[in-house]
């Protein structure tokens, strides 16, 4: 297998197949009927991802015969599917992940269902984290070189620190929110006395 990084429409048909075996059919209806819309379901986009991911190793395909009139084309990840896929579930959050890819990084964190707890508190807590450092970044270039800028500089760049911030806020809902959340702060608390 290449090492190519996967693009997010591979990466969500990965996920969804992760779950249940589905045909090609299957990934376009559950792309049109769901939030994932906004991912190309047409034939066009849909089948050569799963054809790249079977060729690449990712993917394997079975035909379904119980209905003999539309025989239909299953498709499944392989162990080698599965250990990308988990890799890139399990990956770090990191500073470029949150300036250039936090569709990605969505679409990540709705598929950590498919792992334990303390991988998604793992996530969070980076994602978080990193959040954080680039709003202070971008507060201290608005309270130094930022000062320069006209209005709408200035209000485009705060649109751009507060929508760090809120991220940065939805990831500690988000962990509070976790299952044994309040059982780990009870810890934290008692092992600082």
């Amino acid at each position: 297998m290449s090492k190519r990084t996967l693009s997010a429409l591979e990466l969500a048909v990965l996920g969804l197949l992760s779950r249940s075996p589905a045909s090609g059919y299957d990934i376009r209806k559950m792309f049109a009927e769901s939030p994932m819309g906004h991912f190309s379901g047409s034939p066009g986009a849909i089948y050569p991802v799963l054809n790249r991911l079977v060729a690449r190793g990712l993917l394997k395909a079975s035909m379904d015969l119980r209905n003999a009139m539309r025989p239909r084309r299953l498709f499944t990840p392989s162990p080698e599917g599965e250990k990308a896929f988990e890799a890139w579930l399990r990956a770090p959050v990191t500073r470029e992940d949150v300036v250039h890819g936090v569709e990605t990084l969505t679409l990540r964190f709705a598929f950590l269902s498919e792992l334990e707890a303390p991988a998604t508190r793992t996530f969070l807590e980076s994602y978080a984290t990193e959040c954080a450092s680039v709003a202070s970044e971008l507060t201290a270039w608005l309270e130094g070189p930022g000062r320069k800028l006209d209005l709408h500089g200035r209000l485009a760049l705060t649109q751009g620190r507060d929508l760090y911030v809120t991220r940065k806020e939805w990831a500690q809902s988000a962990l509070a929110a976790m299952p044994g959340a309040s059982s780990a702060r009870k810890r934290r608390k008692a092992g600082s006395r």
